[in-house]
């Protein structure tokens, strides 16, 4: 017998997708990706984002397009590695792909995915910052990852990640709202 899909009512904000190609930022001297590259991982990220963004998430659907895109960016090295020379399109879109995994890691209630998909995605926030404009997103990912480091008691890390965060980006309201806490 087949079980009902797992589904979790959506209460986290969404990204704004419209302007998402806006933040793509071309460096002097690399190169686009043909749209035979592109064009299936973008259409899978677009089903992804519009799965997460209905009101009764369905877990088991997210998880399988989730893990087929994962399986993209592995096939792919423009995509599985942030710090190499390569097109901002990977960039973007592996960047945001481990957005909505790490999303997708809470609606689970899967710790031990929010932990590595937000190691992957500090990647992309720290070492590609040069090859995208900052993400809406990353605030908001930091933030959820103070509150996990503080819920697990990972005090020295939290301090830590703390310490890394830039001085005018303490007064951000995802920051400064675990901080206070």
């Amino acid at each position: 017998m087949a079980s009902a899909p797992t589904t979790v009512r959506a209460t986290a904000g969404t990204s704004n997708t419209q302007n998402k190609t806006a933040a793509i930022r071309p460096q002097p001297g690399t190169t686009r990706l043909p749209s035979s590259v592109l064009k299936p991982i973008k259409e899978k990220y677009e089903s992804l984002n519009e799965e997460m963004k209905r009101s009764n998430v369905d877990v088991r659907r997210c998880n399988q397009i989730f893990n087929e895109l994962k399986m993209e960016l592995v096939k792919r090295s423009e995509f599985f590695d942030p710090s190499s020379d390569c097109a901002p399109e990977s960039i973007f879109f592996g960047r945001s792909i481990h957005e909505l995994g790490v999303k997708l890691a809470i609606y689970e209630s899967n710790k031990t995915a929010f932990q590595a998909r937000m190691q992957r995605l500090k990647l992309y926030y720290f070492d590609a910052r040069s090859s995208c404009l900052e993400s809406s997103m990353m605030w908001e990912m930091l933030g959820l990852n103070l509150l996990y480091l503080l819920s697990e008691n990972r005090l020295a890390e939290f301090h830590r990640e703390v310490e890394k965060i830039p001085t005018e980006q303490l007064n951000n309201v995802y920051i400064k709202a675990v901080i206070e806490y």
